[in-house]
């Protein structure tokens, strides 16, 4: 394969390996603030029953009490929801990390194969100015060698 090619394969192998790195890092943030949200609403829920169970800051009203916990038992079931959300986004984070690290090793993969494919040309190339010199310091021996043989005829 042609090191133009390589380069080629190995600029898309690296555009796709960036993207997957974004992904991951997307994917990482809201997952991130998913759990922020999560525990948020589990800690307002727990604030909001506690207010309730504590009948000073609602004057000891039954109303406040009942409102109060019924919205905290409501920011805890959707608390409850946030977990099925953060479970997904840390599914689909982990096969982004699995993508990311099979577009390293394909980065990898075509770097060495590029590496080797330039020494190899480089070899080929070094070979075949070798057997260019190879045939003109030949050329030229036997230019001499001839030209020494024609002078030594002419005389005769």
């Amino acid at each position: 394969m042609k090191s133009t090619t390589l380069r080629n394969l190995l600029l898309m192998a690296e555009r796709a390996e960036q993207a997957a790195a974004l992904l991951l890092a997307d994917l990482q943030q809201q997952a991130q603030r998913a759990q922020q949200t999560q525990a948020q609403l589990h800690a307002f829920g727990l604030e909001y029953r506690l207010t309730a169970l504590d009948g000073r800051q609602g004057d000891g009203r039954v109303g406040f009490a009942a409102d109060a916990l019924a919205f905290g038992q409501r920011l805890h079931t959707t608390a409850a929801s946030q977990h099925a959300a953060c479970q997904s986004l840390g599914r689909q984070a982990e096969a982004a990390r699995h993508a990311l690290a099979i577009a390293q090793q394909r980065v990898q993969s075509i770097q060495k194969l590029l590496d080797h494919g330039l020494k190899l040309e480089l070899r080929v190339r070094a070979q075949a100015a070798q057997r260019e010199i190879e045939e003109v310091i030949g050329a030229r021996w036997q230019a001499h060698r001839d030209a020494g043989t024609d002078r030594a005829k002419s005389t005769w």
